[in-house]
């Protein structure tokens, strides 16, 4: 075959594999959005809430009723209304609670687990937190900045004798005597 061929053969098959990895990685979110982005408005994205964890399934919306598919069991859910649709990456998405069989309503509120005091707390902290003295500041700089040239130094020495050894055996497979061994 082709040089041109087994190159679109391992791309596909990298960018497949690419595929599959995210698609475990983000809880199946990336099959169920394309099944919902392909039927143009027909499906939406289900959000799915369980005891361990998130998980995305494409459901339908049937007359106030969420139809979806999961673990290959079909489950209904009722709406009550329709501020719990929402749109999630393009789509309309629903969260659905699957232990209890509910439909939950995400708040457009602040965000969970806001303590205003605590943050308040930690902004009086900082605001009068010791600052640094400029010799500390210089000595840490100076620190950071020996240390980066040492190890660029080490990179390059390391290099060097990497393409040395690389020399020296190469002129050793063809049979001359390297000048740098000084023979």
């Amino acid at each position: 075959m082709s040089d041109f061929l087994y190159y679109v053969i391992s791309v596909s098959i990298l960018l497949f594999g690419l595929f599959f990895i995210l698609n475990h990685m983000t809880q199946g979110i990336l099959f169920a959005w394309f099944k919902v982005k392909a039927s143009r408005g027909k499906k939406v994205l289900v959000e799915l809430s369980t005891q361990v964890g998130h998980y995305f399934v494409a459901g339908e919306i049937d007359d106030k009723v969420v139809n979806y598919t999961y673990k290959k069991k079909d489950k209904r859910v009722s709406i009550e209304n329709q501020n719990c649709l929402f749109n999630i990456l393009g789509v309309v998405g629903v969260w659905v609670d699957d232990s209890a069989a509910i439909v939950i309503i995400p708040s457009s509120g602040a965000a969970a687990k806001y303590d205003p005091e605590a943050l308040d707390n930690l902004l009086k902290r900082a605001i009068m937190a010791p600052s640094l003295n400029e010799e500390m500041m210089k000595k840490i700089l100076i620190a950071v900045i020996v240390v980066g040239v040492l190890a660029l130094a080490a990179t390059a020495a390391g290099f060097m004798a990497w393409s040395a050894v690389g020399e020296i055996q190469m002129s050793a497979v063809s049979g001359a005597v390297p000048a740098a061994v000084g023979l």
